[in-house]
């Protein structure tokens, strides 16, 4: 199917063309429009960090630091588990793992 007539001065949209541009002109807007949004929200920290850690670096270390964090990055959750094993962080999907030791 044929959606462009060209000659050498000039290229031109054939009936099939018009009903293409016609039916795909809103959705190219809408697409355009949310690239826009993500293009604006870029260099802006947003999601989730997993952290898992023993009770103590919880409320001894992590705790006291969330207050000031969460008002500086208002798009972040932080989300904190107590364990006290040696989780792999890794398959568990954890961004972090706080342990005592070396």
């Amino acid at each position: 199917m044929r959606f462009l007539t060209r000659t050498t001065r000039s290229v031109a949209p054939t009936a099939a063309g018009e009903q293409l541009l016609l039916t795909m002109t809103p959705r190219l807007e809408e697409i355009e429009a949310e690239l826009g949004v993500l293009t604006a929200q870029q260099g802006t920290p947003r999601g989730t960090i997993r952290i898992t850690a023993s009770g103590h670096a919880i409320h001894a270390v992590l705790w006291p630091k969330l207050p000031k964090f969460l008002r500086d990055y208002p798009g972040i959750n932080v989300e904190m588990v107590v364990d006290y094993g040696l989780s792999d962080i890794v398959s568990e999907r954890y961004d972090a793992g706080v342990r005592f030791g070396e």
